[in-house]
This record gives structure tokens, C-alpha cells and sequence, in this order.
């Protein structure tokens, strides 16, 4: 389709390549905006790396415990009596 002379191209999302690490960021945020319905101040305030840990987490991971040079912390799951 032609707009002002210039060729318009529909984006489609299957067109991104995976090599190109900016264009599968703005296909994240596509996806977002579209099944989501995030607004671009939702987007902004999303912090994306800390997303994907989280969506590709394995099931077996334990977000309550952490391990620390060889030493495991455990989340507490209530507040302490003192407080």
C-alpha cells in the first residue's frame, strides 16, 4: 500500500528476528500493550529483566529461599513476635 508516496508496511510481530535482541524488547512491549492492555506509563515503571526472570523461572526454584556463597537464607513467613 502506498501513503504519500512512500510504500506503508503493516508490522507483524512474526517478522521480528531473534537475533536482533532490540526488536524482541519491543515485541515484549507489543505483546504487553495487546494482551494486557498496559499503558505506556505501566511499561515505563515495568522493570523487564526482573519479568523474565520471573516468567522463565523453573518450577522447581524456591523464590523464598536464596543461597549466598554456600549458605541458604530462608524468606520469613510471618514478621517476628518483637514487632
Amino acid at each position: 500500500m502506498t501513503v504519500g508516496g512512500a510504500e506503508n508496511h503493516e508490522h507483524d510481530d512474526s517478522d521480528e528476528t531473534e537475533s536482533d535482541p532490540y526488536q524482541s524488547f519491543i515485541g515484549l512491549y507489543r505483546k504487553c500493550v495487546r494482551s494486557l492492555n498496559w499503558s505506556l506509563k505501566e511499561i515505563d515503571e515495568t522493570d523487564f529483566e526482573l519479568l523474565l526472570d520471573f516468567l522463565f523461572m523453573p518450577e522447581s526454584a524456591d523464590p523464598n529461599t536464596r543461597t549466598i556463597r554456600g549458605k541458604t537464607f530462608t524468606r520469613a513467613t510471618a514478621p517476628p513476635a518483637w514487632l
